[in-house]
């Protein structure tokens, strides 16, 4: 394959990554499991495994999930971030380094309240 065939193919995978992200963006998001403390949904051709939110958990880790929730779910986090593609495979939502929702800010406040939040890779 030839350099214009590689830039053809990867322009051709991005556009149907694209649609599939545009595709999940529509899509109205359905639960279809569990696994472990996490809840698997389908949103459009994605499957999401996301905290499931517990109503013993404090205040704060009950805000930190439910906007993880609700970014995973529709796209979009109240702190600006947004789905995006990492491989054919993967979609991830990159939070600002202020949000309760992302990895680091999730697990700190976690560990404050002697919890552990598990993700499935």
């Amino acid at each position: 394959m030839n350099g214009k065939q590689a830039r053809r193919r990867r322009a051709l995978w991005r556009e149907q990554l694209e649609a599939r992200l545009a595709q999940a963006q529509t899509a109205t998001p359905r639960q279809v499991g569990t696994v472990g403390d996490s809840e698997v949904w389908e949103v459009g051709p994605f499957l999401m495994a996301i905290p499931t939110l517990f109503d013993d958990y404090p205040a704060a880790i009950k805000h930190a999930i439910s906007r993880r929730r609700r970014a995973a779910l529709h796209g979009h986090c109240d702190c600006g971030a947004e789905r995006r593609i990492v491989n054919p495979h993967t979609v991830a939502i990159d939070h600002a380094n202020d949000c309760p929702a992302g990895d680091d800010q999730l697990d700190a406040l976690a560990a404050q309240h002697g919890l552990t939040v598990r993700r499935l890779t």
